[in-house]
């Protein structure tokens, strides 16, 4: 996918606090915009703990890039 300014600003944001959790060995492996529709593939070895904070993260991203209006209610994790 091709990112404007903003949306590399916000991707660099969350791979940072993704750094934060520590070494985990995380990889964005692919992020495709499908309009409609988007795939996201990670990959991370950390503890139940680290990878549940990923996918919170991760949830974060996605709405952020893909959504083109405000989600409402609790993330979702799409795979």
């Amino acid at each position: 996918m091709i990112l404007d300014a903003e949306q590399i600003a916000i991707l660099k944001e969350i791979l940072s606090r993704i750094d934060d959790i520590g070494e985990i060995g995380f990889q964005l492996e692919m992020c495709v915009d499908h309009d409609p529709g988007h795939s996201l593939i990670w990959d991370n070895g950390g503890t139940p703990d680290q990878d549940q904070a990923v996918e919170l993260l991760i949830d974060e991203l996605v709405r952020v890039l893909f959504y083109k209006t405000p989600v409402a209610g609790p993330s979702r994790r799409h795979p």
